[in-house]
């Protein structure tokens, strides 16, 4: 009997939001409905890497096995070279993150991991509404107003609708999106056009590789399987940036990297399209959460691609939100819907305080290593080759944080159902619910 269930709307099918709706859909008394403003869901889309994290998410949800099988398997590690003469600076080995940090770091197609997530959600049975534009949200009652004009009522609504997330703009109406100086160019190119012998190093050793030169650096890593390469330059020239809606694309990003390493230039050459994509910030939230409406993944914190963190949080957010939310449910079983209702907000706040300052703080740390990747030749340029030659997975201490081990175990290590049932079990003991106790 739905009148019985805790009635949740997920704004947005992405990967934030369908990993929400697939925890939820594991708790009988919750009701998930999600919202997606597009008509279709296409497999569309390029390479996104699985951090530790992320796959300690999946595991939990019993789906890192089949992400793993559209991929290549396990990542094997990335290689970080010059920008000129494509001298290996560090060679971080990802077969050990598995002993390290509990799970492993994947590549995989955005489509494949869309494509895991969909089927989940529908073997759960998960409502996933298509073609519904959001455009007006009552935070208070909560509702949301469709673009038909259809009012859509909930007891929580969780915005997982992007960067330009009309969910927290009714929160937050003064706090917009902006624009960073740095854009994003992406291609897949197949095996076959990787066929040089120029190109065989990177090809077979199945490693995400990264050139890292002043305002710029370039990764590619394998997506399908081995059979297509994902291909990312990132430039941060507000020059550039600009002339990009003048020009052509192509021909101006290979001029600007026209003296970096032969590798790199002859893959430019392999390009017949680059797709930009804008790299976008928003100031840090105040709150995630205003009453019985929150937010999660780019819609609460977008992040600057740098530590391949951005999806990695959403999931996050995803599995301790709906944990939460579900054990609620799950402990309470006598209780009145209006009984949940009341306490949603406790829970909210509670997801609130476990993800705010960890993201927060990761997209500061994205941020400050985009400047460790386009540095010029200098000092500060040494001590961070410094400080990749001398890497440990263990011990090292670096301003970088891609090679500060102390940070990457802080952010790798997370087994967030371990936090979420934590969490839950501390609101129970603070008194939640009076009359029932814990696990």
């Amino acid at each position: 009997m739905e009148d019985d269930k805790l009635q949740v709307v997920v704004v947005g099918a992405g990967i934030a939001g369908l990993t929400c709706a697939i925890t939820l859909s594991h708790y009988p008394r919750v009701h998930v409905t999600v919202l997606e403003r597009v008509p279709t869901i296409l497999p569309a889309g390029y390479g996104i890497q699985v951090p530790c994290n992320a796959c300690h998410v999946l595991r939990s949800l019993g789906l890192l096995d089949r992400l793993i099988a559209t991929s290549q398997g396990v990542a094997p590690g990335s290689l970080s070279l010059d920008y000129k003469s494509g001298q290996v600076l560090l060679n971080k080995d990802f077969s050990r993150f598995q002993d390290i940090y509990g799970a492993p770091w994947l590549f995989v197609h955005r489509a494949d991991y869309i494509r895991v997530l969909l089927d989940e959600a529908s073997r759960l049975g998960v409502q996933i509404r298509l073609g519904c534009e959001v455009e007006e949200v009552d935070t208070q009652a909560p509702w949301l107003r469709l673009a038909n004009d259809e009012i859509v009522t909930a007891d929580v609504i969780i915005g997982c609708d992007g960067v330009g997330s009309q969910i927290r703009a009714a929160i937050y109406p003064d706090i917009r999106p902006r624009y960073t100086v740095a854009m994003a160019y992406r291609a897949l190119l197949t095996r076959d056009q990787l066929s040089a012998d120029l190109f065989m190093p990177v090809v077979a050793s199945s490693k995400c590789h990264f050139w890292l030169g002043p305002q710029a650096h370039i990764v590619m890593y394998p997506v399908h399987g081995g059979d297509t390469f994902n291909l990312v330059i990132i430039i941060e020239d507000f020059t550039l940036s600009r002339l990009y809606k003048h020009g052509d694309v192509l021909a101006l990003v290979r001029e600007y990297l026209m003296d970096w390493n032969p590798v790199v230039t002859e893959l430019l050459q392999m390009v017949q399209q680059l797709v930009i994509f804008h790299l976008w910030n928003v100031e840090d939230l105040p709150s995630f959460t205003s009453e019985r409406v929150t937010l999660m993944g780019d819609a609460a914190h977008p992040t600057l691609p740098y530590l391949g963190q951005g999806a990695a949080m959403a999931v996050e957010d995803a599995l301790i939100l709906g944990t939460l939310l579900g054990k609620l449910t799950q402990h309470a079983p006598s209780q009145s819907i209006e009984n949940l209702k009341a306490r949603a907000p406790t829970i909210l706040q509670a997801y609130d305080t476990l993800q705010r300052d960890r993201t927060t703080n990761i997209v500061a740390k994205s941020q400050t290593q985009g400047h460790f990747n386009h540095l010029y030749p200098g000092e500060e340029q040494r001590e961070r080759d410094a400080d990749f030659a001398a890497f440990d997975a263990e011990t090292t201490e670096s301003k970088c944080p891609w090679v500060n081990s102390a940070f990457n175990r802080e952010i790798l290590g997370r087994d967030s159902e371990a936090v979420a049932v934590a969490e839950f079990k501390r609101l129970m003991a603070d008194g939640l619910f009076e009359s029932c106790s814990g696990e």
